[in-house]
C-alpha cells in the first residue's frame, strides 16, 4: 500500500436512492471510503449490506431506476461526476475494471473466450488484431490457464468454474487497470482453486501495483490478503480500520459478531461444531427502524441506539466506528 498525497479513489457523502413503485428507497445513506495506490480493501457484510452496489456507483453501472448523490467521487485526481457516460466509458475495463460475481452468467455463451479477453483489448487499444490475439495469449497464460491456444477457440460452457473465474480475471487485468473491484470471485468455488484464485490476485497486485477492492461475505478472505477492511450494514459503513485492527479488537457489535460467526479448529470441545449465528435479521429497505439498523439484533443496545444514528467515531487516525458505545454522547 502506497499512501501518497492523492488517493487514488476519494468517495465522500454517497448516498443511492432507488424507486421502487413510485417510493424512493434509501439504499446507501453516506458512503466515504478512500483507497490509497496499491492498496487491496475489503468490503464486508450479508447479502443487500450496499457492498456491491457502492463500488457500482463508482463506475455508474447502475439499474435504471437508481439515483446517486455524492459530495465528492474522485479517481486519481479526476471528479468523475462530472464525466460524460461517453467519457466514463474510456475509464471503465481500463483503469477501472470490475471482476464480476458469477463467472457462468458473466460470460456470453455464445462467444469463444478468446474472443471475450481480445474484445477488452480493441475497445481500449488500436494495435493490430494479430498483437491483440497474442496479448490475449499472453493474459491466458499470466492468469494460469494451460493450453491457452486451446482455451482461446473454446466456449465457457467447456471450461470448469475455476477456469472460467480465471478468464474474467484475465479480461479485468487486460487494459492493465489501476484499480481491481472483484466481486465475490472466489464464490461457488472448491476450496482448493479458492486458495489459487486469491493467490493469483495477490500476485498481481504486487506485481503491477493496482489497488484492489475485494467484495466478500468470507472474512478468512479478508484477513489473508486485505490491507484494510470496512464492515458494512443496511447501507452503512459500521466499522473500517487495518485488517490487525479489526480482527484482534473489534469495535462495533456487528462486526464482533460476524467474528463470532467463523468456525475456528482451535475453540474448545463444547464449541466444537456450532456456530453462534447473528439473531433476527437484516432490516428491509424498504422499511427501516430508526436510530442504529443493527439496534434490533443488537446484544450491546445503548440508551440512544434505537433513536439515532450514531455518527462516525475515530478512534484512531485510521480506525473508525459508528456506535454509542464508544461515542455515548449525541
Amino acid at each position: 500500500m502506497i499512501e501518497s498525497a492523492l488517493p487514488l479513489l476519494e468517495l465522500q457523502g454517497l448516498h443511492c436512492t432507488f424507486d421502487i413503485a413510485g417510493q424512493q428507497v434509501n439504499i446507501l445513506r453516506g458512503i466515504d471510503l478512500t483507497l490509497w495506490h496499491g492498496e487491496i480493501l475489503g468490503l464486508v457484510g450479508e447479502s443487500g449490506s450496499g457492498k456491491t452496489l457502492t463500488m457500482r456507483s463508482v463506475i455508474r453501472m447502475l439499474p435504471l431506476n437508481a439515483h446517486i448523490e455524492t459530495d465528492q467521487l474522485s479517481f486519481n485526481g479526476t471528479d468523475l461526476r462530472t464525466l460524460t457516460e461517453k467519457s466514463l466509458r474510456t475509464i471503465r475495463g481500463k483503469d477501472i475494471s470490475m471482476i464480476f460475481h458469477d463467472p457462468m452468467t458473466s460470460l456470453n455463451p455464445l462467444k469463444r473466450v478468446g474472443n471475450h479477453i481480445m474484445e477488452v483489448l480493441l475497445h481500449h487499444s488500436y494495435t493490430s488484431r494479430r498483437q491483440i490475439r497474442q496479448e490475449a495469449l499472453t493474459l491466458l497464460r499470466s492468469v494460469g490457464i494451460p493450453s491457452a491456444e486451446t482455451r482461446m477457440r473454446q466456449y465457457p460452457h467447456e471450461l470448469s468454474g475455476g477456469m472460467r473465474q480465471r478468464v474474467l480475471i484475465a479480461m479485468a487485468l487486460a487494459c492493465r487497470p489501476k484499480l481491481l473491484i472483484a466481486d465475490e470471485p472466489t464464490t461457488g468455488l472448491d476450496v482448493t482453486i479458492q486458495a489459487q484464485i486469491l493467490a493469483l490476485i495477490r500476485a498481481l497486485q504486487q506485481k503491477s501495483g493496482m489497488a484492489v477492492v475485494m467484495i466478500t461475505h468470507d472474512l478468512g478472505v479478508v484477513a489473508s490478503l486485505c490491507h484494510r477492511v470496512a464492515v458494512m450494514y443496511a447501507g452503512l459503513i459500521m466499522e473500517i480500520g487495518p485488517v490487525d485492527d479489526i480482527f484482534i479488537q473489534p469495535l462495533h457489535p456487528y462486526t464482533q459478531a460476524l467474528l463470532r460467526s467463523i468456525p475456528a479448529i482451535h475453540q474448545g470441545r463444547e464449541r466444537q461444531g456450532r456456530l453462534i449465528a447473528i439473531k433476527g435479521q437484516p432490516p428491509s429497505l424498504l422499511n427501516l427502524p430508526p436510530g442504529c439498523p443493527f439496534a434490533p439484533r443488537c446484544d450491546q443496545i445503548h440508551l440512544h441506539c434505537r433513536e439515532y444514528l450514531p455518527p462516525m467515531k475515530h478512534c484512531s487516525p485510521h480506525h473508525s466506528v459508528r456506535c454509542f458505545r464508544i461515542n455515548p454522547s449525541l
